[in-house]
């Protein structure tokens, strides 16, 4: 089964198979495994561990692609948010989670390891214990794929066998080749998803796909993540609890994801997707996930609110849940406190709501606090929400103005300097910046910038010179405020900051053998900026930038000094991953 990537405009076909939710239960009497295509009405008699079992989590996420696949966009960050989730609101300790990024087979058998270790000495004691193991990455039919290696379902079992716990629980979400529009080698009779049903099914299993045998998974652009992964999550924050006991169990999760994953892949290009459930347990009744009740932060949608909401953070305009609510029960999501926007779709109307989460307490949220927009708005603002680019990438080239006359020059015009022959007012620039986004329009660089390459020579008659040269450079830290300007494609942007600057000079004398002399002073730069950043693709674009740059940084044994900062000119481009 193929995983696809789809945007507001567009739906872009990833190839990845499914999503599998796995519960181990030693001790258990195995019942025959039962098919579960669609979601079962039936609600189990609750069953928890001991308040005092051990939990433990390993989350994996992998975006590169191995031979002839592309890189995925959100499996490691849809593995962040699992391990948010699981600590939040699993009751899973900080430090019994443990999130691998794009690992080799090597340091997942290891990662492996590692934990059947620290199980076994719980089960040394006859303690409980419980472990959650979460995948999202790539697939192929036999095995999962991190990046150029592979790691096979068979040697997953084993692992998953070996571990001494009362309860597993194992979730993989994979994905198994690149882009829809270049297929290679996609076997419909060896997909993934039929693979791991029946050789990860092993006594006490229950096995949840994101989709059926035959239909695409998919990801969203604008949510940031898998579909069925999204809504798994919302279902953990407690839009599954349908009882309204503060605990979100197996069967409510699975009701939940379904319906949701359903309603919103069936809007797309590529069709509804059918997330599945394979059972094979007895002796449990409904296993409880999360605990959002027990969140310090909560939102409560009351009783007779109604509609489409969006809920995002104000930093960064992440994606913490997009769901249809019903009239008729009220309904809380346990989220991190903070602030947060809502875009709320009613019947007749559109509202957008700027609410804050108290450290402790639960926000109610009322029409009265929001405020009536147009259709045009909303549409706006949801083309806005969608993948905040963590870092990028920059590298330009440009002219600057050699630094002015100063006090340094004139010493060396004394002394018979003068400026090389070659030189010119205008010389060329290098930049080299890597970017860390903190907001939706604030990001820290870490700079490195060429500033001044000058020469100086001194003329004897005999045909003898000697050359006094310098170069300078500045590396430091700016603060940047970006500015949408129109769509998608061109943004504005001011920077500032400061640095350490740096420069070598080298001393070459002409007549007398002496050695040569090079020394290195060492300054603070300031440094400002106004650009344009234009933007193509979806990571990818380029920017002009003008500048000015204050770089005191040469100084003599005289006490003179000299600025190799001044206007600058420069065009590049910018990658963002």
């Amino acid at each position: 089964m193929p995983r696809t990537h789809t945007s507001i405009a567009t739906s872009l076909a990833r190839l990845a198979p499914l999503a599998l939710l796995l519960l181990l239960h030693t001790g258990a009497t195995p019942a025959p495994a039962q098919a579960q295509p669609a979601p079962a009405d039936a609600r189990p008699q609750r069953l928890d561990l001991a308040p005092d079992a051990h939990a433990y989590a390993l989350v994996v996420g992998s975006n590169p692609g191995g031979p002839g696949q592309e890189p995925l966009a959100f499996a490691e960050r849809d593995a962040q948010r699992m391990a948010e989730v699981l600590v939040e609101l699993g009751h899973y300790p900080a430090g019994s989670v443990d999130l691998l990024r794009s690992p080799t087979r090597a340091q997942l058998a290891g990662a492996l390891r590692r934990l059947r270790q620290r199980l076994a000495t719980h089960a040394a004691r006859d303690e409980q214990s419980v472990v959650f193991f979460y995948y999202s990455g790539h697939a192929q039919a036999q095995a999962l794929r991190l990046g150029g290696e592979e790691f096979p379902l068979s040697e997953l079992r084993a692992a998953i066998d070996a571990l001494p716990t009362t309860l597993t629980l194992v979730v993989l979400d994979a994905c198994q080749s690149g882009a829809y529009s270049r297929v290679r080698g996609a076997d419909a009779t060896a997909d993934f998803s039929h693979n791991s049903i029946t050789q990860l099914q092993t006594r006490g299993v229950a096995v949840m796909a994101s989709s059926s045998g035959d239909e695409l998974s998919q990801e969203s652009e604008r949510l940031s993540a898998g579909y069925f992964t999204h809504h798994l999550l919302v279902a953990l924050r407690g839009g599954a609890d349908e009882d309204r006991d503060g605990r979100v169990a197996l069967d409510e999760a699975y009701r939940y994801a379904y319906a949701q994953t359903l309603l919103d892949t069936s809007r797309t290009a590529v069709g509804g997707q059918h997330v599945t459930l394979v059972t094979n347990l007895t002796g449990h009744g409904a296993v409880a996930l999360t605990y959002p009740a027990r969140a310090s932060a909560q939102l409560e949608l009351p009783a007779a609110l109604e509609g489409q909401l969006l809920i995002t953070r104000a930093r960064g305009d992440a994606v913490m849940a997009e769901l249809t609510k019903a009239s008729g029960a009220a309904l809380r999501l346990a989220l991190p406190p903070g602030r947060y926007h809502v875009l709320w779709r009613g019947q007749r109307v559109i509202r957008s709501c700027d609410i804050t989460l108290p450290a402790r307490g639960v926000h109610t949220l009322s029409a009265s606090s929001c405020q009536e927009i147009t259709a045009e708005q909303a549409t706006a603002r949801e083309a806005r929400t969608g993948p905040t680019r963590t870092w990028a990438f920059e590298l330009g080239f440009g002219f600057g103005r050699r630094g002015r006359a100063s006090d340094y020059t004139q010493r060396l015009n004394d002394f018979g300097f003068t400026r090389g022959l070659f030189s010119a007012d205008w010389t060329p620039r290098m930049a080299l910046a890597v970017e860390r986004t903190v907001s939706r329009h604030f990001s820290v660089l870490l700079t490195f910038d060429q500033l001044e390459v000058q020469r100086f020579d001194r003329v004897f008659f005999d045909d003898s010179d000697d050359d006094y040269s310098w170069r300078a450079w500045s590396v430091g830290a700016q603060l940047r405020g970006t500015v949408p300007l129109a769509g998608h494609w061109l943004y504005g942007y001011a920077q500032g900051g400061l640095g350490l600057g740096i420069a070598r000079t080298r001393f070459n004398p002409g007549r007398e053998q002496e050695p040569t002399n090079v020394l290195t002073d060492y300054g603070v730069t300031l440094s400002a900026a106004l650009g344009l950043r234009v933007m193509p693709g979806r990571r990818a674009g380029f920017y002009l930038q003008g500048g000015y740059s204050y770089a005191p940084i040469l100084r003599n044994n005289l006490g003179d000094r000299h600025d190799s900062g001044g206007p600058t000119i420069l065009t590049g481009f910018q990658a963002q991953f």
